[in-house]
């Protein structure tokens, strides 16, 4: 499982802001690295973790509303990813590690007490199972979302707080809460830091060290926004860690 695929590195479920501040978490290997299908699911009443699940999807939601998405929009993904990421396996994943992770660093509880879960097989395997959750080729079925989303390019919702041609500007005041942030496109590699309502490019990742930025700081907006903001200066080169610079001045 890699939330990276799925969200922005600002979010809290990828996996970059998820380990960012410890990365002795990785070693936990928790759920070995799979996917969890939600097709089907037994829970006590009001279980911690679909309790969360809902939470992460109702926001994901809302900030994708307000065009303020948290959710990775790449090119070359397949078009129906989003619905994956946003109330697919996806979240129900990246939903229950974080409920794993907060059980383990901070005694998180369920209603019922201690948080408990169990993992089957595939086609609960374990269990004798022995049948499909899909009784039918998704092929076949037009109205399917996979389907829709191949024939034409649709949104993750039918509609958005604002459906005019200038949703993807941004306002100076929203650039001005952004100073001093690094911001990056959707599909570009380019990373900027925001200066007096400009973007100006870092030169390369030693630079972006140097500047005291992790990949959690990047603030990943759309395509069209970030190509909205006027150009600065570049960014100068810098030496990281910054002492290397005086290392043959002895």
């Amino acid at each position: 499982y890699n939330g990276d695929n799925c969200f922005i590195p600002k979010y809290h479920l990828s996996d970059i802001s998820t380990f960012h501040s410890n990365e002795s978490l990785r070693d936990l290997n928790i759920f070995e690295g799979h996917i969890i299908p939600n097709w089907a699911m037994l829970s006590a009443p009001r279980h911690i973790i679909l309790k969360r699940t809902m939470e992460n999807i109702v926001d994901i939601i809302r900030q994708e509303y307000i065009r303020d998405t948290v959710l990775r929009h790449l090119r070359a993904a397949y078009r129906w990813q989003l619905v994956m990421c946003a109330t697919g396996p996806s979240v129900l994943t990246a939903s229950a590690r974080e409920i794993v992770i907060d059980t383990l660093l901070h005694g998180l509880t369920n209603t019922s007490g201690p948080v408990s879960y169990k993992l089957a097989n595939v086609d609960f395997k374990d269990y004798g199972g022995r049948f499909k959750a899909v009784s039918h080729k998704i092929s076949l079925d037009p109205s399917h979302y996979m389907n829709m989303h191949k024939r034409k390019h649709i949104g993750l919702l039918r509609e958005y707080l604002y459906n005019d041609d200038n949703t993807n500007l941004i306002s100076p005041d929203k650039l001005k809460t952004w100073e001093g942030e690094a911001i990056q496109s959707q599909n570009g590699k380019q990373i900027y830091v925001m200066n007096d309502g400009k973007k100006r490019g870092i030169q390369n990742y030693e630079s972006f060290l140097a500047l005291n930025y992790t990949m959690a700081d990047v603030r990943v907006i759309s395509d069209e926004q970030i190509t909205s903001i006027p150009d600065g200066e570049p960014m100068p080169y810098l030496t990281y860690p910054p002492w290397h610079a005086n290392d043959n001045k002895q």
